[in-house]
């Protein structure tokens, strides 16, 4: 059981500060460029059609934890956040996760915030960038992961398998 007295409430803004600066990576000036492209993306919950993608959902809150570990603050019901995983929160784990698990390549450094900004620029998304929660259905399509050479569709694969081609296809030499 968690000693409450060891932690404080935490605002939405605090944990997406977080996300950008010390888990994707971005620069001061980067985190307030795409602080309105972020916080459109935070009020959009992540559904996905494909079953294997509710991991994606799982990776997205688990940053909620790591969060509350790592700061010893912690989110409930009054910091804003809805409950359910948000599309911010799905495509930082997934860029955190391209990073670590697939494209880790330490003469590189660390390219966490490419892949994020990657996506969205896939996306089409930028810093001011209006989000309505079509783009929901834009990631679970494969227009996160646009490939050149594909005999299926990509909408018909999980996320995970669709980042997995568009890496393949653009980055075979990293």
């Amino acid at each position: 059981m968690r000693d409450d007295r060891r932690y404080s409430s935490a605002s939405i803004s605090d944990y997406v500060h977080w996300v950008m600066r010390d888990k994707l990576g971005f620069t001061e000036r980067e985190i307030k460029d795409y602080q309105y492209l972020v916080s459109a993306l935070t009020d959009v919950e992540f559904v996905w059609n494909h079953p294997m993608d509710e991991n994606r959902a799982y990776d997205g809150l688990e940053l909620r934890s790591d969060f509350e570990y790592e700061t010893g603050e912690y989110l409930d019901s009054s910091s804003g956040l809805m409950p359910k995983c948000t599309v911010f929160e799905m495509l930082a784990a997934l860029s955190i996760r391209c990073e670590e698990q697939l494209m880790y390549n330490p003469s590189l450094g660390n390219r966490t915030s490419k892949w994020f900004f990657e996506m969205l620029d896939n996306l089409g998304l930028d810093k001011d960038s209006r989000v309505d929660d079509k783009i929901a259905e834009d990631i679970v399509s494969g227009d996160a992961f646009p490939l050149k050479n594909s005999r299926i569709k990509q909408k018909n694969e999980q996320i995970w398998k669709q980042l997995s081609a568009y890496l393949r296809e653009n980055y075979l030499d990293d």
